[in-house]
């Protein structure tokens, strides 16, 4: 049962620091900005189109970089850990918990084993 609920918390963790980079890789694709540059006829090519010269550091920019890069360096431990700790404290290791623990005594109950708590 610990290993379980460990394993759990874990999968929870290692879940939350994945996510995020799946999420906002899909809404910058969305926007269209891609690994080949922005999409023609896209969110991206009509922000493009508004603001003449994008600056460093801008939002489109920064959109473009994601597009055709990803995330790199600091970004990701920073983006990671912050997934990680939030999916943590949603509950959500302690509900997958509880679930094995159900599991466990239904199972116990089935063969007929008489369950202490």
């Amino acid at each position: 049962m610990l290993a379980a609920c460990i394993g759990a918390h874990i999968g929870v963790l290692i879940f939350g620091f994945v996510c995020p980079f799946i999420i906002i890789r899909l809404v910058v694709c969305m926007l269209g900005f891609r690994s080949g540059g922005i999409e023609r006829d896209s969110a991206a090519a009509r922000l493009m189109s508004r603001g003449g010269d994008t600056e460093s550091g801008s939002c489109v920019a920064n959109c473009q970089s994601l597009g055709a890069t990803g995330c790199k360096g600091l970004t990701i431990i920073i983006i990671g850990v912050l997934g990680a700790v939030g999916i943590y404290f949603t509950g959500l290791g302690n509900w997958i918990c509880s679930l094995i623990e159900k599991k466990r005594k239904q199972h116990d109950v089935f063969n007929g084993q008489s369950y202490n708590s």
